[in-house]
Order: C-alpha cells, then structure tokens, then sequence
C-alpha cells in the first residue's frame, strides 16, 4: 500500500500475559515522516498524482500511458540512499524526488493503481544476494516486470551510455 508512505514498514511492539495468554498489548509503528505533516503530504502526494494521471491520459493506450508513468520516474528521480527514511516511499520518490529501489516501485505503483491498472510490489534479491524491490504490472492480461530503479541510468551509472531512460529491465 504506497499510499501509506507515512509507514517506513518496520515496527515495534510490546506482548504480556492477558487472560493466561502471551497478547500483543501495544504495537508501535516507525514513521518515514514527522506525524504533523502526514495531512499536508498527502494532499500534495494525491494533489500530484491527479495531474501526472491527467497527463498519462493523453496517451491512447494501456502501454503508452504506463512508459509514460515509468519515464517520469525514471527522468526525475535520482538515487540516493542517504539514510533518510522517505527515500524508501512514493512521497519522497514522487516529491522529493530522490529514493532507493523501494521508493521507486512504491512510486511506480502507487501511479499506476491510480491509472486503473493492477501493480505489484515485488521484493527479492539480485545478483550477490542484495535485497531489491520492482514491480509487476498487468496490462490487458498480461503481466510485465517492471524495474524503474534498473532502468535509471543515473542509478546504473558506468553502463549508462547517454540515455535518458533503459527499458533493458
């Protein structure tokens, strides 16, 4: 769920004996952002994402419109694992404009769910055992994956050969 950026996804919480039994008695979830401005985020979050699915709209098709959407991420984004927690969420991919492959596919799918279209979240691990994330997309019943952050040539660096975009993933 990107459209809950506000969560970075990890947890605490507290268990003790209720009724004889071993209860989570309080769960306390990690913030990717300061809970003050969670409101004000979001509206510009959503406030965003209706013009970036107007524009996609100009397109005809189901393909054209979703390159559409994976070019603007890809152009405007640059990777940056700096520590800072919106880097891993839609919000700090599609406003802050920076993020790690999670920020990526959460920004990925959070515009292309608002398209209309069915897209997946997928984690798993790469070449040399490191922790990825991409998507799955659904178009016209048929499944495509998706990589946005792979296809950053700013994130690929040594093979990027001038492009602006690689459809290579």
């Amino acid at each position: 769920h990107p459209e809950y950026f506000w969560l970075s996804g990890s947890y605490s919480y507290y268990s003790g004996d209720i009724l004889g039994g071993d209860r989570v008695t309080r769960f306390l979830p990690e913030y990717a952002v300061d809970t003050a401005l969670i409101d004000g985020y979001k509206t510009t979050l959503e406030d965003y994402a209706s013009m970036v699915v107007s524009n996609a709209f100009r397109y005809s098709n189901a393909y054209d419109k979703i390159v559409y959407i994976h070019d603007l991420i890809v152009g405007q984004t640059t990777y940056n694992d700096d520590g800072d927690l919106k880097n891993s969420t839609a919000y700090g991919v599609l406003i802050g404009r920076k993020g790690i492959c999670s920020g990526y596919a959460k920004a990925f799918q959070y515009l292309v769910n608002a398209l209309g279209f069915d897209c997946y979240y997928v984690t798993g691990e790469v070449a040399g055992g490191e922790q990825h994330a991409w998507n799955i997309v659904s178009i016209e019943g048929e499944n495509f994956f998706v990589d946005a952050t792979f296809n950053d040539p700013l994130y690929t660096g040594a093979n990027n050969l001038g492009a602006d975009v690689f459809y290579n993933y």
